[in-house]
């Protein structure tokens, strides 16, 4: 069997350029496989943030719809303005629980030193006045 190997050809030299190319690879791979995962993590904590921002949102106009018909009830006494103000308490009610259940979710997630507490407060304190908590 004829060798095709040049004579005086060492193969230390090949073998330790193609270890460092595959120690690179792998490296290269598992680095990227980390940087999507947490890619991924900041796009759900982004995501959240943007649905607690939302809710921060709706918030004031739900509480300025059972607001509103509160008033027209008092002001006429026309019983008309009460079936908009049981949907705007039914829809405060049920942002007011998510606001709830989003600030625990948050706290249990939160980065370090974000603090949330001011508005798990302000909801309650929301849920305690309109007597949907």
């Amino acid at each position: 069997m004829a060798q095709f190997t040049l004579p005086n050809f060492n193969r230390r030299y090949v073998l330790l350029p193609m270890l460092s190319v595959i120690a690179l690879v792998a490296t290269a791979y598992f680095t990227s496989q980390d940087r999507m995962e947490h890619v991924k993590a900041l796009a759900r904590s982004m995501m959240a943030s943007q649905q607690r921002m939302q809710l921060l949102v709706e918030l004031p106009y739900a509480l300025s719809d059972v607001e509103t018909s509160q008033r027209g009830y008092l002001l006429t006494g026309d019983p008309e303005y009460l079936k908009p103000y049981t949907v705007a308490k039914t829809r405060l009610a049920q942002l007011v629980r998510l606001c709830l259940r989003l600030t625990k979710i948050f706290r249990r997630n939160r980065p370090c030193g974000v603090d949330c507490d001011c508005h798990r407060e302000e909801a309650e304190r929301v849920g305690r006045h309109y007597k949907i908590l």
